[in-house]
Formats: C-alpha cells, structure tokens, sequence
C-alpha cells in the first residue's frame, strides 16, 4: 500500500521498486531468527556483514538467470524479474542491511549502562571514522568506485566522499556509523534544546516516514497542477527510468527550493507526529503497533531513559532525513545522480565523460577544449604503437577490428561482411584489411559499410574501403551534408540509411535507426549474433559525446541552441530504449572502446574459459541501464541550461 499509495500514486504494477520498507521487513525477519543469540554474538555477525560484504562484488551470475535474480535481491542492484508486462528492481540489497540491523541490535544493549556506553561510543565513532580514512586513501577496499583527484580541492574531497550507497558499501557504513557514533556521544544524556522537538518524530519514526512520502507526493502533485494545468504525470510509472513519476517537461526545481519544501513538509507533520504519539500512549490498540511499536500506559522506566530511548530514534531519523535531503539535488545534479545510479561500475566510462560534458566542472567550462569529434592531430599518422589493437572474435558472427580507442565491428553473414564504422583513413588498411586476414576472413567480402556519423574517427576509413574493395557506403542524410563541408577524407556519396531501414545480407538483417543527437544523422543500429549457437541480440549506440558544449561554432545555431542538442538527443535515448527493449536486445556495443567497456571486454574475452558468461552480453536490463545513463546525462545538460 505504501508503495501505490505514497511512492507512486497509483495501482500500475508494471514497475515495482523493491526500497526500504522491502530491506527493513526482512531485516526484522532475520532479526527474529538472530534474537535468540546472545547479544555480542548478534553484534559480531552483523560487523561480519559488514565488514566482508563487498567481496562479493566480483560474483556476478549469468544475466537473466534464477541465481542472478536471487543475487540482486542480495548484493547487487539488478533486476529481479522483466516480463513485457511486470519490472521489479530490488534497489536495497539485503545482506549489508541484515548486517546493519543487527549490529545496531546487539549494540543496543549498552544502553543499559550509561558510563559503559559513553565510552564505547566515543571508541568506536573514532575508530569507524578513522578506518573510513584509512582504507578509503588507500583505495584498495571497501567500495567498488574509486576517488580521484579533481580540477579543484572541493571536488577531490567530494569525490573522497563519494561512497557507494546502492548497496551500502563499507566506506559508505563507516562514514555514516562512525560521525552518527560521537554525535550520540556528545549528546548522550543532554538532549540539546534545539533538538528536543526532534523527540516527537523520534517516538513515531514508521508513521513519519510513510506520512511524510504521502505529504510530499501531495504537494508535487498540487505544484504540477498549477505550473502545467495538469499532473497525470505524478500517476505515471509505465517504465524502470520513470520511477516514481513520470518528470513532466522541465521539472524541477532549485537545492534551495528543495529545502524549503523538505522544511515544509517537517513543520506540517509536527502537530501530527505529536498526535500520534500522544494517542500511542493514550491506547494500545493493536493497529497502532502497525505504524510504531505502541508503549506501555504505566511507564515504569524514568523519563530521563525514555527520552533516550526516543533520542536514539531520532538519531537514526535524523541520518536518513540527511540521505534523503542530500539526494534532494537541483535538477540537474539529480539526473546526474540517476545517471551514476544506472551506470555502476559497468558503465563508469560513459557516465564520467558525457555527465561532465553535461554538468561540467567551472574549469572545464571555460577551457574550450574540444571535445566529441576526432581532435586536430599533426600532420601525417601518428605511430602505430599509440594506436594499433588486434582482432578479436567476440561473437560466432561479429568480430572487433579497431583500434585502442575507436572500434569497427565486421558482421559475418552467408554472403559477405558488414561493416559498422571504418575508423581513420591512417589505420583502417591495417587493421581492417589486416584485421580480417588475421582472422582467416576475406576483406574482398566486404559489401556494406555501416557509418554511425560523419566524423572522421569513424568515417575516415571509409574512402579507402570503396575504393579497395568496392564497398557500398550507407550514412544519414544528414551526415552527408557534414562530410561535404568536412576538410578530411571522406567518401564519394553512395547509400543513405534510412529510419527503419533494414539492411539484409545472406542470413542476417540489420535494422538501422536514425537516433540524431549526437550529429544530426547519427545511425544506431540491432542485429542478431550468436555465441557458439546461442543467440543473442547486439545494439550498438551511435553517437555518444556532447559535442557542442565545447565545440560550439560547429553546432550552436540561433535555430539550433545548446537546448535543441540536448532533447534532441535525449528523444533518441529514450526511443533506442524501447526499441532495444522490444527487440530482447541483451548486447551493447560502441564506437568507442572506452564507452561498452570494450578495454577490459576483449581481454576477458581471450581469458575466457567454456561454459563462463560472456563478458558482453550484459542482459536486457544492462542495454536499458546504459541508455539511462546516456538519457539522464542529456536531461541533466538540459536542467542546467533551464
């Protein structure tokens, strides 16, 4: 009900976020179990928890599997089942929970003894805090995303701070457990006055939480209503990248609105919250446990330990509502937020460079370094060992012929090779051509050339292809007209793709899809491939970059501003998604080697052994999370602009 009723707002379960309530139900489950050990004991295990949980970072089952689906709901952020009617995403994986629950049991018990407690707390806030430091300077453990230095000293410290939280990592429960730990130790006892009013919502923290989802739901409902005239969007959860709404155009709001509004909601639930808890200690009827447990009417403990008792609540109110507030961002840094949530470890690559291109560092904003297209390089080709990369055949029908930073995928069909992209003028003889022979394929056999766009680290090829082996060349209308203004090698106009258009060669079709954003006649394209017999279904993402924040004079227009990019590209994202989600696509394929994670893929690919899972088949939630991330990179450059 909370879930329908506050997070959503309606009865659509096409998508369902398993969230907190899901990790704190079977948090308490667990607990009941670990109840009957003694206390430390309780403690030790959930430290254990705690302590080893992210050494099983490197367990990924084989995507779609039941182990996998199982492993989500444990460890791993995932999917845990998609059907064409039904998503459900387990964003709060148990086992760390479980782990905190516990811990947090067993310490309980030093309540008991105050001296005892003020001790231990001091010892161990320092210690947690001083571990935090330790292990995450040297970046050897503890969470899955290293820090790293930044154009300037607030965002290094940042980005020290930048711990993982889905699921919580141990850096991340250090940082958290360790400062809450001395912050009880500086108030233990003596209730500061400022926040004796944080009591009340500390006597009723579960009723808090769900009234508060449902207050603020409310309120975004009323401001849409008048800002558009309309809120069918706050009713609106259809897909993963829409939860818990559907955002209408624009929306958002500043960090200092956000504010506001969080202070709003706090203020108005007060008087409720102090209702409530005097109606708990009014009655005990059974349905009053349901929202907070209901205490006894002869209160046989001093008031002193009961506003401990309360005060602790508190505490741990007061940690989630800074979660909560921390992740209430200006719209732009929340998509930012949504992007590295959809990225993970998997798509770090994509997301550090376009959401920086998106959202970029003031340095970085007025360097004017261009970014996005090939940059200018001296004159004749640079030596081959900064360049040159071998062949790998990735699947029974697909083959990697690029280079260390640009790709070519050549698809193998019953009458000839199709080529997507044909990378520089320089290196496409020697590692196309020669990338073919060393494969023990025939470069003669290649028909068509795919071209995603006409920039000339993916087109420069091109020429040398037609010419040598009389390929036909296919590229957007519209990239055409690019190459024709362009300076460099290009090729004599042939084929133009079309949206829609399938391309058949032999035993294989490829569909190709006018995706602009990127360039304006971006092409991505869909296509089958199989893996010793087992099929799969391979989509490969165009244009990746945001070009036109730095090189601006090469598409900023009055007609077509920095806006018009932005959701232009973003309209693509969104339509490739649905359409790889239709087609089962379950592998993501780039042009860039630092974008599908092609630079650690293809070793792993040489090292794998049979029966092993394939390093890119990534499943059909992979595909959706990578275009997210695209997505929301988009609509955070937009927010920022608005």
């Amino acid at each position: 009900m909370v879930r329908c009723l506050a997070f959503q707002f309606n009865f659509d379960y096409r998508v369902t976020m398993l969230l907190v309530l899901w990790a704190l139900g079977w948090s308490m489950i667990a607990l009941a179990a670990l109840v009957h050990l003694p206390a430390p004991a309780v403690a030790a295990i959930g430290a254990v928890m705690i302590a080893s949980h992210n050494l099983l970072d490197p367990v990924r089952p084989p995507s779609g599997s039941a182990l996998a689906a199982v492993w989500s709901i444990l460890h791993r952020p995932a999917v845990v089942l998609a059907t064409s009617r039904h998503i459900v995403f387990a964003a709060y994986p148990l086992i760390p929970w479980i782990g905190v629950t516990a811990l947090g049991y067993g310490l309980g018990q030093l309540y008991r003894e105050r001296e005892k407690r003020r001790t231990f707390l001091f010892r161990a806030g320092v210690g947690l805090t001083a571990a935090f430091v330790v292990l995450r300077w040297l970046d050897v453990y503890g969470d899955p995303v290293p820090w790293s230095a930044q154009v300037d000293q607030l965002r290094t410290v940042l980005s020290f701070l930048n711990t993982t939280k889905y699921p919580p990592s141990l850096l991340f429960l250090l940082m958290t457990l360790g400062p809450a730990a001395l912050f009880l130790w500086a108030v233990d006892g003596r209730t500061p006055r400022l926040l004796r009013p944080a009591l009340v919502f500390g006597r009723v923290p579960l009723f808090y939480f769900v009234a508060h989802l449902v207050v603020i739901h409310l309120v975004a409902t009323l401001v849409c209503y008048v800002r558009y005239g309309d809120a069918h969007w706050m009713f609106e959860s259809p897909r993963l990248d829409l939860y818990p709404i559907t955002p209408p155009p624009g929306w958002g709001y500043s960090l200092s609105i956000v504010y506001l509004v969080w202070a709003s909601v706090v203020a108005t639930l007060y008087p409720v919250c102090r209702w409530y808890a005097a109606l708990k200690q009014r009655r005990a009827d059974w349905w009053l446990s349901y929202l907070s447990p209901t205490p006894s009417r002869v209160q046989s403990a001093p008031r002193e330990e009961d506003d401990v008792k309360a005060f602790v609540s508190t505490v741990v109110l007061a940690i989630t509502v800074s979660f909560v507030c921390a992740d209430a961002q200006t719209a732009s840094e929340a998509h930012v937020a949504a992007a590295k949530a959809a990225a993970g470890a998997d798509f770090a690559g994509v997301f550090n460079r376009i959401c920086s291109e998106a959202v970029p560092s003031p340095a970085a904003a007025t360097s004017g370094s261009a970014r996005g297209a090939a940059p200018p390089r001296p004159a004749g080709p640079p030596p081959r060992d900064s360049w040159h990369a071998e062949p790998v055949k990735v699947f029974d029908n697909l083959y990697f012929l690029g280079q260390t930073e640009y790709s070519v995928w050549a698809v193998t069909t019953s009458a000839g090779i199709i080529l997507i992209d044909s990378i520089f003028d320089y290196s496409v003889d020697d590692e196309v051509a020669g990338g073919l022979k060393k494969m023990g394929l025939d470069p003669a056999t290649i028909k068509y050339v795919i071209v995603s766009h006409g920039h000339s680290d993916h087109s420069g090829g091109a020429k040398y292809l037609q010419d040598r082996f009389n390929a036909h060349v296919l590229l957007g209308a519209a990239d055409w007209d690019l190459l024709d203004r362009s300076n460099g090698t290009r090729p004599r106009r042939d084929l133009v793709a079309t949206d829609g258009q399938k391309l058949t060669l032999g035993d294989t079709t490829i569909t190709i899809y006018a995706t602009p954003g990127h360039t304006l006649g971006t092409l991505s394209t869909v296509f089958p491939v199989t893996d010793h017999g087992t099929p799969h279904v391979a989509a490969s993402w165009g244009g990746t970059a945001f070009n036109w924040m730095a090189n601006q004079s090469a598409y900023i227009t009055p007609d077509r501003p920095a806006r018009f990019w932005f959701e232009t590209y973003s309209r693509s994202a969104r339509r490739f998604k649905e359409v790889t989600a239709k087609a089962g696509a379950d592998v993501l394929i780039s042009n860039h080697t630092i974008f599908d994670g092609s630079k650690t893929k293809l070793p792993a690919l040489e090292r794998r052994k049979p029966g092993e899972p394939h390093p890119y088949v990534i499943g059909t939630s992979g595909v959706q999370r990578y275009l997210t991330v695209v997505d929301e990179c988009a609509q955070a450059g937009l927010a920022r602009l608005q």
